[in-house]
């Protein structure tokens, strides 16, 4: 039976994915629809599962942290497949989504499904959080031309 990193690492080439891989991390950048994300998958052979990341090309500043949680946890309610993490420390946002593959076979049709799934709730999600980041900005600059 195939290691799951050797599965993830023939899915990648199937798609001429460039990527570089460190220990139990293969990880690439993409860009789907206008954004660039960098991705990567963590595997646990051990566990047999795999943590799929994208990273989004942007830093939350401690003073928007707060909102941008309270942002991120909306959407989580509401997102079925996967969940958006904010690191406090470093100021990353990313979403995560999933696979256990214990009792299964992994193929390339869960590996597409996930990275879709990711993708897809990433792609949507992203604008709203690019607009609060702004918000402030943009406010003071329409106060600036009322005045």
């Amino acid at each position: 039976m195939k290691k799951l990193q050797e599965i993830v690492r023939e899915f990648l080439d199937s798609h001429e994915w460039f990527y570089q891989e460190k220990s139990d991390e293969l990880g690439f950048s993409i860009e789907v629809e206008d954004y660039r994300l960098f991705c990567a998958f963590h595997i646990s052979e051990e566990n047999k599962q795999i943590i799929f990341h994208s990273f989004f090309p942007i830093k939350i500043p401690s003073n928007k942290s707060k909102a941008v949680i309270m942002l991120l946890n909306n959407i989580n309610c509401e997102t079925t497949v996967g969940n958006f993490e904010l690191d406090t420390n470093t100021g990353n946002v990313r979403y995560r989504t999933s696979l256990d593959v214990e009792n299964t076979e992994l193929n390339n049709h869960l590996l597409e499904n996930m990275l879709l799934a990711n993708f897809s709730v990433s792609v949507e999600n992203y604008p709203q959080i690019i607009k609060l980041l702004h918000q402030k900005e943009r406010q003071k600059q329409q106060k600036e031309i009322s005045e």
